[in-house]
């Protein structure tokens, strides 16, 4: 009975591995089966992988997934650029990212709805990178979107996640002890300690009853804080994620539309950020000789500006004896020993106010004509536009001693009150002609031969301007402003033009060129 499940198993074994083999991978400016690839590509499943897990970018959902592949998160805020992603480590003291295409195209993976891609293939070493020239001196990940087939389906997807931050770090919250342990290494180092004893006594009495009133009628709690700013910085939030997809086919004609929603309000206050996004894919046959389609895609990002990396920096400078806020303004050192410098993180994030939207519109059509069995031309021409945009001006804060009321730094005064605007755009098309021939040769003798031409322009344009003085922080126009504190633009345009092919042979399938 072993002998025979044993011989089971391994037949079983054998059927996977020859349908494994026989899949097919895409390649650049094309695909090949498993068994012939003579470079080092790896092929995800993402479909699946978008399925067993919540997906928030497509960059560090890469992580785990494929072997070489080093991805980092490289910020936590939402909205970020999404993961670093190094394909067998860095190669280059400059910009060691690698080449992304969707469809074919160069894009960036964080703008496309993960649940409407299909596959992506990772191409690591020289030999499978070389078509691309030195552009994927990096390595190149292609992404592959779905087309949609047979019946016409109705999907939806929806994620409600709570988030919460981990790994909190165990900080100091008791301004007693706090103030003990900086006299102690003061101390340490032969210098006299910075708190009086009465002080740390006075912390030690008021934190017994915290709800009791000082002579100005402040509770003890705000008077004399204890504050845990890691508990004050960072909150918890639900997190939505929705998208619906109308996809279907006949024998000729197959289609894809989706639209697709998230919502991240962040860990820390006024982080958030709102995307939204679109995608149709139309491929239809036209004829037995002509394929031809449009792929359209989206998407636009609403993002808040809360000064996180100020807020996240300063939290190592600051003490447990500041009071966040309190009846709508920010507190102050309440010790009076205390510097001056001990910044209240909660203003550090607030000192600002502003909204940041990205918005891509990509645009592209295609054709295949087959002139003979295996011999084809393909042409592609897409067009890509990008915006971005910027607004921003002062939030002005008092910062009290709530214990006396005394406004220790006045807020901003209105002819010293700034706002400031930053606009980028940028467009760019590629135009693309490739040619295919695949033939077999006596049976044994298989060939396939791609030349190529591609055609590539990008226009990117910028202007910015920082301006003083508003009547009201309400009134943040640039054109209400005063005085103008720097002004500047910048313009610039790139082109290249690409000649590529290759030429693969085999014998049997056993001998690959």
């Amino acid at each position: 009975m072993k002998i025979t499940s044993t011989t089971q198993t391994l037949n079983i074994k054998m059927v996977e591995d020859s349908e494994t083999l026989d899949e097919v991978v895409v390649v650049g400016y094309g695909v090949q089966k498993k068994a012939n690839l003579t470079g080092a590509v790896a092929s995800v499943d993402f479909e699946e992988q978008a399925k067993s897990r919540p997906v928030t970018t497509v960059s560090a959902a890469l992580a785990g997934l494929s072997a070489g592949v080093q991805v980092m998160q490289s910020s936590g805020q939402p909205g970020s650029d999404g993961a670093t992603i190094r394909i067998r480590g860095v190669g280059t003291l400059n910009n060691a990212d690698p080449l992304v295409l969707i469809d074919g195209l160069e894009g960036s993976m964080d703008n496309v709805n993960a649940q409407d891609i299909e596959t992506i293939s990772i191409l690591k070493d020289a030999a499978s990178c070389a078509i691309y020239g030195s552009r994927a001196a990096n390595g190149v990940i292609l992404i592959t979107t779905k087309k949609g087939k047979g019946r016409i389906s109705i999907n939806y997807s929806g994620r409600v996640s709570y988030a919460q931050p981990t790994r909190i770090i165990d900080m100091v919250s008791n301004y007693a002890d706090y103030m003990e342990w900086i006299n102690e290494s003061g101390e340490n180092i032969g210098q006299k300690g910075n708190f009086d004893q009465t002080t740390i006594d006075l912390w030690r009495e008021k934190a017994k009853d915290p709800n009791g009133v000082n002579e100005n009628g402040v509770p003890n709690y705000v008077a004399y804080p204890n504050t845990d700013w890691q508990k004050e910085i960072f909150k918890h939030g639900l997190i939505n994620d929705h998208n619906l997809s109308l996809s279907g086919g006949t024998d000729k004609t197959r289609f894809l539309a989706s639209l697709g929603y998230m919502d991240n309000p962040g860990l820390v206050d006024r982080t958030g950020v709102k995307q939204y996004k679109m995608r149709v894919n139309l491929e239809a046959d036209v004829t037995k000789w002509l394929t031809a389609g449009a792929r359209i895609y989206g998407d636009m990002k609403d993002q808040e500006v809360g000064n996180f990396s100020n807020a996240n920096n300063y939290l190592r400078q600051t003490t447990p004896g500041v009071y966040p806020e309190w009846n709508g303004q920010y507190g102050y050192p309440e010790a009076p020993e205390e510097s001056a410098t001990a910044n209240n993180l909660l203003q550090k994030l607030n000192d600002t106010n502003g909204s940041t939207k990205k918005t891509n519109v990509n645009a592209a059509v295609f054709s295949k004509i087959t002139f003979m069995k295996g011999l084809t031309w393909t042409f592609n021409f897409n067009y890509k536009r990008y915006w971005y945009e910027n607004r921003s001006w002062t939030h002005a804060t008092d910062q009290v001693k709530f214990s006396t009321g005394e406004v220790k730094s006045a807020a901003t005064k209105p002819d010293m009150m700034s706002t400031s605007f930053s606009n980028e755009g940028n467009w760019s098309y590629t135009l693309e002609n490739i040619i295919n021939y695949n033939t077999t040769i006596a049976r044994d003798h298989n060939i396939a031969v791609m030349g190529g031409y591609q055609e590539w322009y990008k226009y990117w344009n910028s202007s910015n301007a920082s301006l003083q003085g508003l009547i009201d922080e309400n009134i943040n126009v640039p054109s209400s402003a005063t005085e103008m504190k720097s002004i500047g633009g910048t313009a610039k345009d790139r082109a290249t033009r690409s000649y590529f092919g290759r030429l693969n042979y085999d014998y049997k399938g056993r001998y690959l060129i």
